[in-house]
Formats: C-alpha cells, sequence, structure tokens
C-alpha cells in the first residue's frame, strides 16, 4: 500500500459548501499550498463535488482544459415540485441522529424514496455539468453514500466499477429535497446522513496528515448541525488513536452572516466563497508554519 502524507477531507454542506470548499481551494492555491496534490480525498456531498474535481486536477478559478456547452437552465433546487410534508419527516428524523444510527437512517431513506424520480428534474445534469469529470480521478478518491434501504454507509472508489457522475450525485442527493439515485440496483442518498465527513474510512490507510473541511456544523445548521459534529469527534478521536496529525477549519460563529443558515441558498454563495478565500489563505500560512 502506497505511503498516504496528506489526506483531505471535504464535508457536505449544499450550494454553500460547494461555494465555501471552492473558496478554501482557491485561497491555498494562491498562498502557496495545492490541494489537487493531496494523496488521497475523501468527498461527501458537497465536499465529493468538489473533491472530485480536486482529485482531477481541477481548481475552482482555473478554466477548464476543454470547451464545455452552456450550464443547464434552472436553479440548485426546484421548490415548487417540493413535498414539504416527506422534507419536513426527513429533516425532523435527521434531527434526532446523534451517532450512526442505521435505524433512523432507513426511516429517512424510506421517506426520500418515495419520491418521485423525476422530482427535481435536471439538477443531476447540473451536478454532472458542473464537475466535468469523464471518469474517476487517478488520484485516490472516496465516496459516501447511503443506502435508503438498510441506511448502511456505501463507500465508493475507482475499484466500485462504478460511474463517478452517479456516485457524486447520490452522495449529494439530500434526502426529501432531491431524489435518491440507483447504482448496482439499490437507491443511495446523501452521505451526510451517515456523517458530514466520514473521515473514519481513511483509517486503513494512516495518513500522516488529515486536513478536514466540514460546512456543516451548529453554525450553518441547527438541526443536522449537531449530527456532523457528534460524528467528526468520533472520527477524529479514531484518526488521532491511530497516529494521524488532523487540522480542521469549519463556520465559526462569526461567519453565520456571510454564510447563513440555510445550506441550499444560492445567494449566500459568492460570500461563502470568498470567506472560504480568506480561510484557505489564513489555513495554507499556518500549515506552512
Amino acid at each position: 500500500m502506497t505511503a498516504v502524507k496528506r489526506a483531505l477531507v471535504l464535508g457536505g454542506g449544499g450550494v454553500i459548501g460547494v461555494a465555501w470548499e471552492m473558496g478554501i481551494a482557491a485561497g491555498m492555491a494562491e498562498a502557496g499550498i495545492d490541494l489537487r496534490e493531496s494523496d488521497m480525498f475523501v468527498g461527501t456531498s458537497a465536499g465529493a463535488i468538489v473533491g472530485a474535481q480536486l482529485a482531477a486536477g481541477f481548481l475552482p478559478h482555473l478554466p477548464r482544459p476543454r470547451s464545455v456547452p452552456p450550464p443547464p437552465p434552472g436553479g440548485a433546487v426546484d421548490r415548487s415540485s417540493l413535498d414539504l410534508t416527506i422534507l419536513g419527516g426527513v429533516f425532523k428524523l435527521w434531527g434526532t441522529m446523534t451517532h450512526d444510527d442505521r435505524e433512523v437512517a432507513a426511516q429517512i431513506g424510506k421517506l426520500t424514496a418515495s419520491l418521485p424520480r423525476d422530482s427535481q428534474k435536471g439538477w443531476a445534469d447540473r451536478v454532472v455539468y458542473g464537475m466535468g469529470l469523464e471518469g474517476w480521478p487517478e488520484r485516490p478518491l472516496l465516496i459516501s453514500a447511503v443506502d435508503t434501504a438498510s441506511g448502511e454507509r456505501r463507500v465508493f472508489d475507482r475499484s466500485s466499477g462504478t460511474d463517478i457522475n452517479a456516485v457524486v450525485t447520490a452522495s449529494s442527493a439530500v434526502p426529501g429535497m432531491f431524489p435518491p439515485v440507483e447504482i448496482d440496483g439499490k437507491l443511495y442518498m446523501d452521505g451526510q446522513v451517515h456523517s458530514s465527513t466520514n473521515a473514519d474510512v481513511l483509517l486503513p490507510f494512516k495518513p500522516e496528515q488529515v486536513l478536514i473541511a466540514m460546512p456543516t456544523n451548529k453554525v450553518t445548521g441547527s438541526g443536522i448541525g449537531p449530527h456532523a459534529e457528534n460524528m467528526l469527534e468520533r472520527e477524529l478521536t479514531a484518526l488521532r488513536e491511530a497516529g494521524c496529525v488532523i487540522s480542521l477549519r469549519m463556520p465559526q460563529p462569526e461567519d453565520s452572516d456571510k454564510l447563513g443558515t440555510n445550506l441550499m441558498d444560492p445567494r449566500k454563495a459568492t460570500d461563502a466563497f470568498m470567506l472560504g478565500m480568506a480561510t484557505g489563505k489564513a489555513w495554507a500560512k499556518e500549515i506552512a508554519g
């Protein structure tokens, strides 16, 4: 097994999380640390979208090496098609989770699996367009999603033999908001239902250094934020016991004006990106020491 010196973990966090994490990558690059050179990537939901691009060699503020057509029309969420009863039920259950609770996850999965498969039509196309990937990157990339039937986490990588676009879309399929994605005959939903970060998937590799950026916490998501922080604490303990040196960034109370409390609000995306850039620059200086 090839030694892993630096692993990058990018957590879930909706539209705001994507913008914030892209800003972090851009800010760190400007300050001299290129996250594309990480030895391993772990991405969940928003972090899967950003992590897949970084692993493939893309930086958010640089032009792609090929011409692409205009993006698909529409916004992040077609609110007119949301079933508010299902959505409310999902987040009520999700807000009760304090750890890896497969029973509750399966209840969430049952609700989201009842959504029409054509709801939020075009959403998956926009995710795929935004990444611009034609296949799995050569650099190791681990992406988590949750089986709607069992509530169990599944970790995908290049060896899984699955389409990376389907995997990232599944990992980003916020239950109750987006329909689950079918892979290998099963329906998968947002990896955040298990954990916002899923950093424990690194344990077999024992990286020397683990960088973690987690957009979802008590500041940005009062409902699911506590679950995200509880799972992260468990993962941090396990990684430290394995000898990993960890550096973590997540939103602070003073950031709430810029990020808001709705992680799917595109109106805050620019502010989130700029905050991410500032965070990335400061983080790079700290790491360079």
